[in-house]
């Protein structure tokens, strides 16, 4: 301690008055302090986009063949989001690729798989999902489902709280319409935003994609420009 400060204490103790006035001084600048503490504390907890500028979007299709209309779907998707932000950072999540393993809970009791924790961690870590998905059977594609499965298992549900936008190619005229219908019943389960509208059926796709992403549709840009522009508002909207 110094000379000066043991002095200002001396005689701070020395007349009661003083010593008040000191105290009151400490405390009014410890009040500002935690004000300010509590203000910066706020601004970062309640506006995410201080902590990071670029919204985090990953993108999953729901068919692993290499030439998956949907896999196009996505890939005119991401252009799309790039014109309505183009700071976003894209990531596809490919099924066939990350080859996850059927669900089987003995495997979960025995140990996680790495890719399974790869893949729930890259949904956790993203601000938005968009899923592009066929109709098999009229329903969801089993490796979709599968995929949907391992993400919610675990010490947390990768879903919880996911704004999701749902979208579907095929080469027939039904769009995906069931297959979207059983998705987001089974996101819901897990608790995600789905954007309800508008609904993105891309029928006969295979005349409309190609595999840079160009896609030949008007309507469909449409469609899938204004989801994409109400799924982004809405999760800033709930990160706020």
């Amino acid at each position: 301690m110094s000379h000066s400060t043991q002095t200002v204490l001396s005689t701070s103790f020395s007349h009661p008055r003083l010593l008040m006035y000191s105290l009151k001084r400490i405390f009014h600048l410890l009040f500002r302090f935690d004000r300010i503490y509590i203000t910066i504390n706020h601004i970062f907890l309640h506006s995410p986009g201080i902590l990071y500028m670029n919204m985090r979007v990953v993108g999953i299709a729901g068919s692993l063949r290499i030439e998956s209309l949907n896999k196009k779907l996505l890939r005119a998707s991401e252009k799309i989001l790039k014109e309505i932000d183009p700071s976003v950072e894209y990531t596809e999540l490919d099924l066939k690729t990350i080859a996850l393993p059927v669900y089987d809970q003995d495997i979960q009791d025995a140990r996680m798989p790495e890719n399974v924790l790869q893949f729930k961690s890259a949904i956790q870590n993203s601000d938005l999902v968009i899923i592009s998905t066929p109709e098999y059977n009229h329903s969801i594609p089993g490796g979709l489902k599968n995929a949907i499965d391992w993400a919610s298992r675990g010490d947390k549900n990768s879903f919880a709280n996911k704004v999701v936008a749902i979208m579907g190619a095929t080469d027939g005229m039904g769009g995906t319409i069931r297959s979207q219908e059983h998705l987001r019943v089974a996101l819901a389960t897990l608790n995600s935003f789905t954007i309800p509208y508008p609904e993105v059926f891309i029928r006969q796709a295979q005349n409309k994609l190609d595999e840079q992403g160009n896609f030949a549709d008007d309507k469909g840009i449409s469609q899938i420009r204004k989801l994409l522009e109400r799924a982004i508002t809405v999760t800033k909207k709930l990160q706020s």
